[in-house]
Parts: C-alpha cells; sequence; structure tokens
C-alpha cells in the first residue's frame, strides 16, 4: 500500500515546520521587541527656535533745563502828593446883569466852596516854579430871569505880576469837572476848575461874565486863593 510512504512524508514536513517556527520568534515576540527598542531610545523633540524679542528702545527723557526765575520787576509808582485842602464857603453877589440877547436881567450868587494845591502825580507835572491849585465853586441863580452858560470859561487867576490865566489841565483832571449850564430862576450848579500858578505870591480867582470888557468895578467877582 502507499498510504505509509505518504504520512511518513507528512510526519516529515509537519516537524520541519515546528522546528521552523520553533527557531523564530513569534509575531507578538517580534512587535513587542520592537516597541521595547522604540522606547528604549531617546526622544527627540524638534525645538522650533522663539522668534526675537523686540524691544522697543525709548530714548532717554531729555532732563529740561532749568529756567532762571526772574523776579518781577517792582514798578514804583510815586503816591499823588498830599494835597493840602482849606475849606473856604465864601459867597459873593453879581448882578443884576442884563441879558441883552433876552431882554432879562438876573443876580447871580457865587460861593467859593473848598481851595485845594497839589505838587502834581506820577501822571502830570506842573512847571518849575509852579503848583496846581483845584477850586471847588457854587453858582446859584438869584433871578428874576434865566442865567445863560455858566461855565469854567469865565473863571481865570490873577497872580502878582498882573498876568491873568485861564484854566489848565492838572493833576486833579479825573476828579475836577465843570460843565456848561444854563440856570433858571433859583437853578444852582457845582463844579471844580483847575489852575497852575506860580509857587509864591498873591494869587486871585477871578469870575468874569463881562471878561471881554475888561475887569471894569462892578463887573467881576474876585477871591483871594493865597497871600503870599
Amino acid at each position: 500500500m502507499k498510504t505509509a510512504p505518504i504520512l511518513i512524508t507528512l510526519s516529515v514536513v509537519w516537524t520541519v515546520l515546528l522546528t521552523a517556527c520553533a527557531s523564530q520568534p513569534s509575531t507578538l515576540a517580534i512587535q513587542t521587541a520592537i516597541a521595547q527598542t522604540r522606547a528604549a531610545e531617546p526622544t527627540v523633540t524638534a525645538t522650533r527656535p522663539a522668534p526675537p524679542t523686540m524691544t522697543a528702545t525709548i530714548p532717554p527723557t531729555a532732563t529740561p533745563r532749568p529756567v532762571p526765575t526772574m523776579a518781577p520787576t517792582a514798578t514804583s509808582v510815586p503816591s499823588p502828593t498830599p494835597v493840602p485842602e482849606v475849606e473856604r464857603n465864601e459867597t459873593k453877589k453879581i448882578g443884576p446883569i442884563l441879558d441883552s440877547s433876552r431882554s432879562e436881567q438876573y443876580t447871580l450868587e457865587v460861593t467859593l466852596k473848598r481851595i485845594r494845591f497839589s505838587n502834581g502825580d506820577w501822571l502830570t507835572k506842573p512847571k518849575p516854579g509852579r503848583v496846581f491849585v483845584a477850586v471847588d465853586l457854587r453858582f446859584k441863580n438869584l433871578g428874576p430871569g434865566a442865567v445863560r452858560s455858566v461855565s469854567d470859561m469865565d473863571l481865570q487867576v490873577l497872580d502878582a505880576n498882573g498876568a491873568l490865566q485861564g484854566t489848565a489841565y492838572t493833576s486833579f483832571g479825573r476828579e475836577c469837572d465843570f460843565r456848561l449850564s444854563d440856570l433858571t430862576a433859583g437853578g444852582s450848579v457845582e463844579g471844580c476848575a483847575e489852575f497852575e500858578i506860580p509857587t509864591t505870591g498873591k494869587v486871585e480867582l477871578v469870575y468874569a461874565p463881562f471878561r471881554y470888557e475888561g475887569l471894569k468895578e462892578g463887573r467881576y467877582l474876585k477871591f483871594t486863593l493865597r497871600d503870599k
């Protein structure tokens, strides 16, 4: 029979296969070995270089140079010279005066109330050898007619040399005023007139409503401002 040789041959082949399998590691063993090998290898981590840090360089703040403090210069404004005042309240009358343009008559009462002398201030100074004077006056119309154009234009000062001078702008200008006025019967007005007069010598105030006629007796009034 041929069966025996065939069995023998199969047995030999099986034996060879078993031997081969025994001599080679199993697939599981091979995979385990590979895993262990990989675990043993050092891990290489690819490190990406960090971008360079851009630091903004701020220039140092310039230290301001000290500014010298300039002390304000005190502008000395000289104070006005004390003004000697003289209270007078001296009253005189002139009239009756005929107003030919209106055919009316009136009598005028003039009162010298106060006299003030000054050597000037920082803004206005009198000429050398002279002084300022201001006079406060009141005019009252005693009637019966009206008075036209009462003003400081009818006022002058007469000095010891016989010189007549009109009003002037002096250091009293900011507080001394005389407005042109008309006065009905019984009406009154007050005003201030200023002059520049010699420092010494007699000085008189003259009210002359007829000044273009000259100083004729009974046609003007005089008040002594200073005797010497």
